[in-house]
């Protein structure tokens, strides 16, 4: 099993719609199972939270909604790896996941960490489509999964739309280099 397979294994060993239901409730969204529709309605709240998808009307959002896969990952869970093929974009609901990246000989470097209604996994976005970095579980979080097929389907004749994305997704992009830079300068004098 891969690093990234061992991910969020709770989540899905059931099927996501049995296991992923009841421990995207008790982690995201307090104790207990909740229903198909208190899942939706909880993913609607992450997507209103993410900056991405600021502007979106409901009608899209409730599309976008039905394309994300809960996901609920563990201490040390791996989203994502450096250099693996991007496919999902990942929004976080709650917890935190810090954003590796290799200086080779097996060492690596934080650059960032993501919170609630933060994003990673923008590489995927991208024409490269390879992630630049990897994604561990610094605590248990619960995240959405969202394809980056399924959202430029959503998104096809969107123009308007398409362009807000990718402005508030090279924000993100900003910040996450300004970070990596402050990281590394910090490395360098410590």
């Amino acid at each position: 099993m891969s690093m990234r397979d061992s991910c969020c294994a709770a989540g899905v060993a059931a099927g996501p719609e049995a296991r992923g239901v009841e421990v995207w409730g008790q982690l995201g969204f307090g104790g207990g199972k909740v229903t198909q529709q208190a899942q939706r309605d909880a993913i609607l709240a992450v997507l209103r939270r993410c900056s991405l998808f600021e502007g979106f009307d409901e009608q899209r959002l409730v599309k976008l909604a039905e394309l994300c896969r809960p996901r609920v990952c563990g201490l040390g869970d791996v989203l994502f790896s450096e250099r693996e093929e991007a496919r999902d974009l990942f929004l976080v609901n709650t917890g935190r996941i810090d954003i590796l990246i290799s200086l080779g000989s097996g060492r690596t470097a934080r650059v960032s960490t993501v919170i609630d209604a933060g994003v990673c996994g923008w590489s995927a976005l991208m024409e490269s489509q390879t992630y630049t970095a990897s994604a561990i579980c610094v605590e248990p979080s619960a995240v959405l999964a969202l394809s980056a097929k399924a959202l430029e389907a959503v998104l096809v004749g969107e123009d308007h739309l398409r362009y807000l994305v990718m402005q508030r997704l090279a924000a993100v992009i900003s910040a996450r280099l300004k970070e990596t830079r402050l990281q590394l300068i910090s490395m360098l004098y410590s």
